[in-house]
């Protein structure tokens, strides 16, 4: 859960939202730590790099950056409607 507030946003447990915080996540929901999640299908179909990132043939998604602290730029393989 995370509360919005511009640059002021933070978790509940009061650490700062940046948009290296959806990096990390979306790593883990890829397999990062050996525990692959079931939202992994979702992401590997659309984001760039995915795939090769979630078999281990890739240490970063090739789609997903961070050109500074608060932008998180995805870059998808085709058009989808839950991005």
């Amino acid at each position: 859960m995370a509360y919005c507030g511009g640059d002021n946003a933070e978790f509940s447990k009061g650490d700062p939202v940046t948009a290296q915080s959806f990096v990390v996540e979306s790593e883990r929901v890829l397999g990062k730590g050996g525990v692959v999640s079931s939202g992994s299908a979702y992401l590997e179909s659309v984001v760039v790099g995915a795939t090769d990132y979630a078999t281990h043939k890739r240490w970063s998604i090739r789609g997903v950056s961070t050109p500074d602290k608060y932008t998180l730029v995805i870059h998808l393989t085709k058009p989808e409607p839950f991005f």
